[in-house]
């Protein structure tokens, strides 16, 4: 049996949506239960996140939360109201939003913003853990300020169809996330400039399953094939360590960053070292002296950021 700690399901190809970014294929796909019972038996993870499609048509989505451990439900937002009794039980729910409500309808649809403030409202109000989560790149930066008047936990992660940020702006964005309490960067760069272990995890504690059952290390990265339901396990296991060997390679341009160790490039499905300041020795330091932080106050500001990423997020 294979042990990560971390796994992500993409339960189904079906949604309501169309958005003008998704990646999902013609037609529709899902897992059928012996494709679930399969991983059940071959894979013990720690953390469960079901991806789509929309997660919320698959039609044995409570069972899936009941069967997995600590599960998180990535969705659209709109079945949340009707399966509201069936997702009690989960970890948390990501709420798929983009960069503040103009973007989210352009690019998701009209209402899908107010849909997803009214999920956030009806889940706080149930008492279910739950974050937004938008896609940031340099054209949507300027909109993040509509998400300090709502105040509700923000993941910002990078737009896997637009270029890196360049250095300027990602330092700007290491700042602004940093001046927040509840809102996080899904980075491993950043998690370094936090001082924390920050690394990708695809293959090495984590994989992924497509709803066509094919296993891939990241839920970014659909394309590396490291095997597929039904495989021998012990031959997807040799894959892991091929991929781990051979395709996660340092890039050249972090070669000399005292991060790069256990950073190894952050994020390789959106070349985030491209833009990164840490090659340059910029530090959590000059943030602290900007703003006249002290190192208590700092570090436990870093333990929340961080001990909410580990509960609640994966990449």
């Amino acid at each position: 049996m294979l042990k990560k700690d971390e796994l992500t399901i993409y339960l189904t190809s079906k949604c309501q949506l169309s958005c003008k970014h998704c990646y999902r294929p013609d037609g529709e796909k899902e897992l059928m239960p012996d494709d679930l019972f399969w991983i059940l038996d071959k894979i013990k993870n720690k953390r469960t996140t079901f991806l789509g499609g929309e997660p919320l048509l698959y039609p044995h989505i409570k069972d899936c939360i009941e069967a997995f451990p600590k599960t998180i439900i990535s969705t659209n937002s709109l079945l949340v109201e009707n399966n509201i009794d069936k997702i009690k039980g989960v970890e948390g729910i990501q709420l798929s939003v983009e960069g503040g409500r103009q973007e989210t309808e352009f690019l998701r649809g009209k209402d899908v913003w107010e849909t997803a403030i009214s999920a956030a409202q009806l889940l706080e109000k149930e008492g279910i853990q739950f974050y937004l989560r938008t896609s940031f790149w340099l054209g949507n930066l300027g909109f993040l300020e509509e998400f300090n008047t709502l105040g509700y936990p923000l993941v910002l992660m990078p737009r896997l169809d637009k270029p890196p940020l360049p250095e300027g702006a990602t330092k700007g964005l290491f700042e602004e996330v940093l001046r927040h309490d509840n809102w996080i960067l899904a980075l491993p760069n950043f998690m370094q400039y936090l001082g924390k272990r920050g690394r990708c995890k695809a293959g090495s504690e984590r994989l992924n399953v497509l709803y066509d059952g094919k296993i891939t290390p990241c839920n970014f990265d659909l394309d590396y094939t490291i095997g597929r339901i039904g495989d021998d396990i012990n031959r997807v296991e040799r894959n892991i360590d091929i991929y781990l060997d051979v395709h996660k390679q340092i890039p050249t341009e972090c070669l000399g960053c005292k991060n790069v160790e256990v950073c190894r490039g952050s994020c390789y499905m959106v070349k985030a070292y491209a833009g990164c300041p840490l090659r340059y020795n910029f530090s959590i330091s000059d943030f602290m002296g900007r703003y006249k932080i002290g190192d208590k106050e700092m570090k436990e500001h870093t333990a929340r950021l961080t001990g909410f990423m580990r509960r609640m997020l994966v990449c």
